[in-house]
């Protein structure tokens, strides 16, 4: 995958273990989801547009997994910012995963953000939305001019974020889900693999009904 530009979104691609990243270019900069701690190809694809490390105003954490955050270290200047804050701020081995992933994480001061939270950054607006299931507190943010979500885990373009993790509940990822069908989306930039569309996480509600049934509305 190549790096994707929507405006002043941009789609970073991760490589191998690393999660996918979005960089909004506005009047403050934000990544969504730096991935690893030695992410370097993340650092290369903001040099080429023009962006140092220290130039990163927030980061946001979609969920509390150390391929969504252990990249947190490589911006000294960024306010963190995520619904798994806990988790982060204490570089929790278990939540975390950074054991299974063979990587020592350090203890870093994390926001804890939720539903109702907006993160202003000039021409762009970024809605939070609790969408736990894959992971205890995970979130997805939304640009409500643009129609862009970006989702984390919670759905991908050929499914749904698994929930055998610790903290990890398909009831949740349901519940979700379904929150997120009745948005209106256009596009959606998921935490692994290509971008998508609504109709991703339609079919994503669909599998999750199949995993979970008897929750439907409750």
């Amino acid at each position: 995958m190549k790096i994707q530009w929507f405006g002043k979104v941009c789609f970073i691609p991760g490589v191998e273990y690393n999660s996918n990243s979005v960089l909004v270019k506005d009047e403050k900069i934000m990544i969504i989801d730096p991935g690893l701690p030695d992410n370097y190809y993340l650092l290369g694809a903001l040099e080429s547009v023009g962006i140092k490390s220290e130039d990163v105003d927030i980061i946001v954490n979609t969920d509390c997994h150390v391929d969504h955050c252990g990249g947190n270290t490589m911006f000294p200047n960024a306010e963190l910012m995520s619904g798994s804050a806990e988790y982060i701020s204490a570089a929790d081995p278990k939540y975390t995963l950074s054991e299974t992933f063979g990587v020592k994480m350090k203890k870093r001061k994390v926001k804890k953000i939720s539903s109702g939270t907006t993160i202003s950054l000039g021409e762009t607006s970024w809605q939070v939305i609790e969408t736990p299931g894959h992971a205890p507190g995970a979130i997805s943010l939304y640009e409500p001019e643009l129609k862009i979500l970006a989702s984390g885990d919670v759905v991908f373009k050929e499914g749904v974020g698994r929930t055998d993790l610790p903290g990890g509940n398909i009831k949740q990822l349901r519940k979700s889900l379904e929150k997120l069908s009745k948005m209106d989306i256009d596009l959606v930039l998921p935490g692994h693999g290509e971008p998508c569309y609504k109709e991703n996480i339609l079919l994503g509600l669909d599998l999750a009904n199949v995993l979970a049934p008897g929750v439907a509305g409750k």
